[in-house]
């Protein structure tokens, strides 16, 4: 066992232990699988100029294919590349950056919100389905633009801010904590 010299060493050591995860670098069927799951689901179809990587808990990565070439197995990493979403037992959800990256290719799944909906959404929280937004879900329900059972596409004015899913007449919030607005008046 190798002796630490002093605390700052130490802490070192315990950092990349603690956030080192397996990244595995996904294969022209996995890749093609994660292409149609997205075009499934959203009806965009994403860039191709990019290595896949999976983590062990199932976070979607995406890097330069450069980057990709490298024989990187013994490198420690916590993370490389863009994480854009996460594999659920519900499905594929998207984070913002996979959001944004989707969102502007999407055909369907995608959730309008007004000014004021998205700012209770980005304050983390659930949005109450009301009579304007039950509205447009219905009519993108009828339109078979809107499938329920999936993540949609959060939107306002043509930016995107993750994803939402909709549960007893709420959208869910899935914004992480440090991508949530902080309301201060």
């Amino acid at each position: 066992m190798k002796l630490f010299l002093n605390l700052a060493n130490l802490f070192k050591a315990i950092n990349l232990i603690v956030f080192m995860q397996e990244l595995k670098l996904l294969n022209n069927k996995d890749v093609k699988h994660i292409k149609k799951r997205i075009k499934d689901i959203w009806d965009s179809d994403i860039e191709t100029d990019y290595g896949y990587l999976l983590s062990e808990k199932d976070k979607l990565f995406i890097v330069n294919k450069e980057v990709a070439k490298i024989e990187w197995k013994n490198l420690r990493l916590s993370s490389i590349g863009i994480s854009i979403g996460t594999y659920e037992d519900k499905g594929f959800r998207l984070n913002v950056e996979g959001s944004q990256l989707i969102g502007k290719h999407a055909k369907k799944n995608i959730l309008g919100l007004d000014d004021d909906q998205i700012k209770r959404w980005l304050l983390g929280n659930d949005l109450d389905i009301e009579d304007d937004l039950r509205e447009q879900i219905d009519k993108k329900i009828k339109d078979d633009k809107l499938d329920v059972k999936e993540f949609l596409l959060i939107e306002n004015n043509g930016d995107f801010y993750g994803t939402g899913r909709i549960k007893d007449d709420k959208i869910l919030s899935f914004l992480s904590k440090s991508r949530k607005l902080v309301d201060v008046i």
